[in-house]
Formats: C-alpha cells, structure tokens, sequence
C-alpha cells in the first residue's frame, strides 16, 4: 500500500483495519477499527480529516452492493456472476 504524509498531514491507520497493497492513502485520513479499503482505492485528506469506518451491518452492506451491481450488469447487458 501506498501511504503518503502530505505537508504535516499524515493519515491514522489502526491496526485492525485492513487496507489493500494496492490502495493509496494520502494525508489526514483516519481508518478506523474494522475498515478494510479495497484495491485501487485512494483515500485523500487536504486538511479536513477524513474518517473511514466499517458498515454497522456490514452483511447487508455486501447484500446491497451485490444487488447494485447486478442491477448494473442487466442495465449494460453484461453478466455478474460469483467466483469464490
């Protein structure tokens, strides 16, 4: 993962949260407990802190998003199907 102070601005990772190799975090951002940021995600602060913070119900959070996702798939006529 790629993390960068910008200025005095450093971001606040907690030990318990998981962020991606592939994930870039930028100045005053705080990742809380719990959080887990994804591949290709950046997360940027530029003087207001920015707080990352896992779902309260995180189930029906992934419920919800693999719904979105396939309401997307059937609007472009292309499949999502689950692998794993």
């Amino acid at each position: 993962m790629a993390i960068y102070a910008l200025g005095e601005l450093t971001p606040d990772i907690h030990p318990d949260a998981y962020v991606h190799p592939d994930a870039t975090v930028i100045g005053a951002v705080t990742i809380g407990a719990r959080a887990s940021i994804w591949p290709a995600a950046v997360h940027i602060a530029l003087g207001v802190p920015a707080r990352s913070r896992p779902a309260p119900d995180l189930a029906k959070w992934v419920d919800e998003a693999v719904g979105l996702y396939q309401d997307m798939a059937a609007r472009y006529n292309t499949g999502l199907r689950r692998i794993g």
